[in-house]
C-alpha cells in the first residue's frame, strides 16, 4: 500500500437542538489500495483512510475539544469562526464586539487575535489597560473585547460574537448593540 496523498476532514459539533457548525479540521493520509487481475476480470483501485489513524486522532481532537471548554471550571475563549474572518470585518471597516465570560478571559482573545494578525493588516492601535481591550484598524474599523457581564455603555457594534453557552437573558441584553448597524449580526462561538 502507497499513501496517495492527504484527506482533510471537517468536524462540526452540535449543541442541543442548533445547526452543527465546524469546529476543526485533521489531515489524514489517505492509503491507495490496487488489485490487478488478468482475464475477463475488472481492475478494482480502492482508496481508503486508515482506520486506526483516523481513531486517534478524532480521539485526541475530542480530548482537546473537551479540554478547552471545561478547563478551569469555565469554558475558555475560543472563538468558533475563524479568528481571520473578525479581523477582515473588522480591517473592512466594520465594528466588531467580541466577548467573553469574563475580564480575563476577553484578554487571553486579544493576545489570540494579536498573534493572527497579517502583515497586510493596519493597526492604528491597540488597548489593553483597564478592562478596555480592543484593536483599532486604518481603515476605520475596530474589534473591542469585552465580558458578557458589565458595562457596555456607549458601544454599538455591526457584529458581535458571544460565546454560545450564554444563557436567553445575557444574549437579549447584548442585541440591541447592533441595533444601528445597516447589517447588524449576532454570532455564536464555540
Amino acid at each position: 500500500m502507497a499513501i496517495a496523498g492527504n484527506l482533510t476532514l471537517v468536524i462540526s459539533a452540535r449543541i442541543g437542538d442548533g445547526e452543527p457548525s465546524d469546529i476543526g479540521e485533521i489531515e489524514l493520509p489517505v492509503v491507495s489500495e490496487k488489485i490487478h487481475t488478468v482475464g475477463n476480470v475488472s481492475i478494482t483501485a480502492r482508496v481508503r483512510v486508515d482506520e486506526a489513524e483516523l481513531a486517534d486522532r478524532l480521539k485526541d481532537f475530542a480530548t482537546a475539544v473537551g479540554d478547552e471548554l471545561t478547563g478551569a471550571g469555565r469554558p475558555k475563549p475560543k472563538v468558533g469562526p475563524p479568528i481571520q474572518d473578525v479581523i477582515a470585518w473588522a480591517a473592512g471597516g466594520s465594528r466588531i464586539g467580541v466577548f467573553a465570560f469574563d475580564r480575563e478571559a476577553a484578554q487571553e482573545l486579544v493576545e489570540s487575535f494579536l498573534e493572527a494578525l497579517g502583515d497586510d493588516v493596519e493597526v492604528k492601535r491597540v488597548s489593553k489597560v483597564n478592562g478596555r481591550a480592543g484593536i483599532d484598524f486604518r481603515g476605520g474599523g475596530f474589534i473591542r473585547f469585552l465580558a458578557t457581564r458589565g458595562t457596555r455603555n456607549n458601544y454599538s457594534f455591526d457584529r458581535i460574537y458571544i460565546p454560545a453557552s450564554v444563557n436567553h437573558s445575557e444574549m437579549e441584553a447584548l442585541a440591541p448593540l447592533v441595533l444601528t448597524s445597516k447589517e447588524p449580526a449576532v454570532v455564536g462561538y464555540f
